[in-house]
């Protein structure tokens, strides 16, 4: 085949090939150990060939990262409506993986969690070069008294 990569079923192959390393080795493995497994993936699994809808993960972390796909926050919800919608292992947890140096503010970080939750999150996992600053501390902070968190 001169270019694997714009069949179909090549595609489809690679994906299984990766569920299966999941499903049948690595997710036994981790639960015979008695730990969770998890994996922090990629919203857009087509592109990157990881099928991680099929997975038997105990949590699946998308790194709904808005500002790498220039898309406003609310995107973050319509991606947890997606992955909830499309998971096929109904023991799956999904969590938000939101990025922090793309809500730098706290009304944008406040959003972010509140579409996540809004739309099926069971919470939210932060990805941040070199953590939260002191705004995004207090905002969620102040989103955990109020109940929201």
């Amino acid at each position: 085949m001169e270019d694997p990569t714009q069949s179909d079923s090549w595609r489809q192959y690679r994906m299984d090939l990766i569920t299966h390393l999941a499903n049948d080795i690595l997710i036994p493995e981790v639960h015979k150990r008695g730990k969770l497994a998890s994996a922090a993936v990629f919203p857009n699994w087509t592109s990157v060939k990881q099928e991680w809808k099929s997975w038997h993960m105990d949590a699946v972390l998308p790194m709904l990262y808005n500002g790498f796909y220039e898309a406003p926050v609310a995107w973050v919800g319509e991606q947890v409506q997606w992955g909830k919608a499309n998971l096929k292992h109904s023991e799956t947890q999904l969590y938000s993986g939101l990025f922090l140096p793309d809500l730098t503010q706290a009304d944008s970080l406040k959003a972010a969690v509140r579409h996540s939750l809004k739309n099926g999150a069971e919470g939210i996992s932060l990805f941040a070069m070199g953590g939260l600053t002191e705004a995004q501390w207090k905002a969620l902070e102040e989103m955990y008294e109020n109940g929201e968190l």
